[in-house]
C-alpha cells in the first residue's frame, strides 16, 4: 500500500508525541508468528544485501517518512517540544522498544521483500564490536545511508569490554536497571548504550540526529536484547526485579506502518514474544546473580578505598584469583601478606568481576564526547603516562543538555586481572587513584588526569556468593 506523502508530511511537521496520555491505549498489533531478531555477527552477505536494499529504498522513495523517524526520536530524547528526555527517565527502555518495533513494521511492510516477516538484526557489540560491514562507510544515494563518523573497531571496543557491559547488567534492582521514576533513568542510558553513540560520532553521536543513521536501530535492538536477557536472568529472583510501580502505565505515541498515530502503554511492550520477536542468548558474559552492595568513599585527591568488610572478603578471594592470572600482573612477594584461605572453584572465581556505580563530580567536560574513567596505583602522578592507567568505564553527554552541573553518572567495573593489579600494586593495599581522559578520533586515551575535587561516594557490587 502506498501511503500519501501528505500524510507523512503532516506527521513529520508535528512529530508524534511521546508523552501524551491518551485515554485508550490498545495493545500493539500482533504479528502472525514470533521470529528471531538475529545477531548481526551471524548474518550472511545475502541478508545484509536485503537490509541495505530496504534502507536505500526507504531513503530514496520516502525521505519525508525517514525524516519523521529522526524527528520523533529528537523530540522524545532531547527534551524539546515540552517533553521529558527519555534518556533521563524510566521511559528509556520501553520508549525505545516501541520505537524500534514500529520502525521494523514500517521497514517490513513498505520496503522489505520479506514483508511483515522482516526482523531487524541486533548489533551484538558485546562480542562483535566492529561496525557491521554495510554501515562502515558513507554510501552516496539521494541522501547518505550513513553520515560521517568513526568506524574503527578499536574505537568501539574501548567502551564495550565485557566488563563494561556487565556493569550495567549487574544492576541489582529494577529501579536501577529501568529507572525509578519520570526523572530517573537508572543505568540503561549509561555504559554501552552511551559509549557506542559517543564513540562512533557523526549523526549517530547526537540525540537530535541519531535516528537519521540506520545503525541506530541495530544498536538499540541490542540494547533491547540486553533488557530481554536481564529479565530472564533476574526477574525470577524476587519482586525487586519486577518493573517499578506505575512504570507499566506510561503512555507513548508512535507512527505505524499505515501512517497512523498509535498509542501504547509501557506494560504492553514488556513481553517480546507478544510483539512477535525474540533474541539469541547473550554469550561471553558472566553469569548474572544477585549482588551485595558496599559504599565506597573517594577522597578529594581521587583515591578510592574499600571498606574493611569488603577488604576482608577480597583478601580471601585473591588466593583463588591469582592462580588463574599471568604472573606478570602480580607482585608475588606480597601475596603472603594477604589474609584468608583459598577459595574453592578457582576457574569460576576468575570469571567474576566487581562493578561500581555512582555520580562522579567533574567540571568542564565537553558534550557529545566520550571520556574514559581509569584506575591506577595511588602513587601514580597527576598526569600519568597512558600505559599507567587501566580503563574501567566511561562517561559522556549524549543529549547535550548540559544539565549535569558537573556531576556525571557512571557505571564502572574491575575484571579479575584489573582487580588484582588494583589491589596489589599500590603502596596502600586495596586503594587506587581514579583518572579520566577524553577519547580521540582514533580511540586513543592519551590525556589522563587525576579526578580531584569534592569527596564523593560510589557503590560497589559483588556477587552475593562471594560472601561467607
Amino acid at each position: 500500500m502506498v501511503i500519501p506523502r501528505r500524510t507523512f508530511l503532516g506527521l513529520a511537521a508535528a512529530a508524534p508525541l511521546a508523552w501524551a496520555a491518551p485515554k485508550d491505549c490498545p495493545p500493539p498489533p500482533r504479528r502472525a508468528s514470533t521470529r528471531l531478531r538475529p545477531n548481526a555477527s551471524a548474518l550472511a552477505s545475502a541478508d545484509w544485501s536485503q537490509i541495505r536494499s530496504a534502507y536505500e529504498s526507504w531513503r530514496r522513495n520516502d525521505n519525508i517518512l525517514w525524516r519523521n523517524q529522526m524527528l520523533m526520536h529528537r523530540d522524545a530524547c532531547t527534551g524539546s517540544a515540552n517533553h521529558i528526555d527519555v534518556h533521563s527517565s524510566w521511559s528509556f527502555l520501553a520508549w525505545h522498544r516501541g520505537f524500534i518495533y514500529f520502525h521494523e513494521r514500517i521497514l517490513g511492510k513498505r520496503f522489505s521483500k520479506q514483508g511483515m516477516d522482516f526482523r531487524l538484526p541486533a548489533w551484538d557489540w558485546e562480542t562483535s564490536p566492529a561496525v557491521p560491514g554495510i554501515f562502515q562507510s558513507v554510501v552516496t544515494m539521494n541522501t547518505p545511508l550513513r553520515t560521517t563518523g568513526n568506524h574503527h573497531r578499536e574505537v568501539v571496543m574501548q567502551g564495550l569490554a565485557r566488563c563494561n557491559v556487565m556493569a550495567w547488567l549487574l544492576s541489582n534492582t529494577s529501579a536501577d536497571f529501568y529507572g525509578s521514576g519520570p526523572c530517573n533513568a537508572g543505568s540503561g542510558p549509561l555504559g554501552p548504550h552511551q559509549a557506542v553513540h559517543l564513540q562512533i560520532g557523526g549523526d549517530f553521536g547526537f540525540a537530535a540526529t541519531a535516528a537519521n543513521d540506520p545503525l541506530f536501530f541495530l544498536h538499540h535492538a541490542n540494547v533491547d536484547r540486553m533488557w530481554w536477557w536481564w529479565r530472564r536472568n533476574y526477574e525470577c529472583l524476587g519482586p525487586e526485579f519486577a518493573p517499578p510501580p506505575g512504570w507499566q502505565d506510561q503512555a507513548f505515541q508512535f507512527c505505524d506502518e499505515n501512517g497512523k498515530t498509535v498509542s501504547i502503554k509501557a506494560g504492553a511492550l514488556l513481553e517480546e514474544e507478544q510483539l512477535g520477536y525474540t533474541y539469541e542468548p547473550v554469550q561471553g558474559l558472566y553469569q548474572l546473580t544477585k549482588a551485595a552492595c558496599f559504599g565506597v568513599d573517594v577522597s578529594a585527591q581521587g583515591i578510592l578505598k574499600f571498606p574493611q568488610q569488603l577488604v576482608d572478603r577480597l583478601s580471601d578471594l585473591l588466593r583463588g584469583l591469582v592462580h588463574a592470572l599471568p604472573a606478570s600482573l602480580l607482585d608475588l612477594p606480597r601475596i603472603p601478606q594477604l589474609a584468608g584461605k583459598a577459595l574453592a572453584g578457582v576457574e569460576q572465581t576468575a570469571e567474576r568481576m566487581m562493578s561500581l556505580s555512582g555520580t562522579i563530580p567533574l567540571s568542564g567536560l565537553q558534550p557529545f564526547t566520550y571520556y574514559a574513567i581509569g584506575s591506577a596505583a595511588v602513587d601514580t602522578p597527576q598526569a600519568p603516562s597512558p600505559d599507567a592507567v587501566v580503563p574501567i568505564g566511561g562517561i559522556g553527554d549524549f543529549t547535550g543538555h548540559a544539565a549535569h552541573e558537573g556531576r556525571w553518572p557512571a557505571s564502572l567495573c574491575f575484571e579479575p586481572d584489573t582487580l588484582v593489579r588494583f589491589l596489589l600494586t599500590s603502596e596502600d593495599l586495596f586503594a587506587a587513584a581514579l583518572y579520566y581522559s577524553p577519547m580521540d578520533l582514533n580511540g586513543e586515551l592519551t590525556h589522563w588526569k587525576r579526578i580531584t575535587g569534592p569527596e564523593f561516594k560510589l557503590e560497589v557490587r559483588i556477587p552475593k556468593d562471594w560472601l561467607p
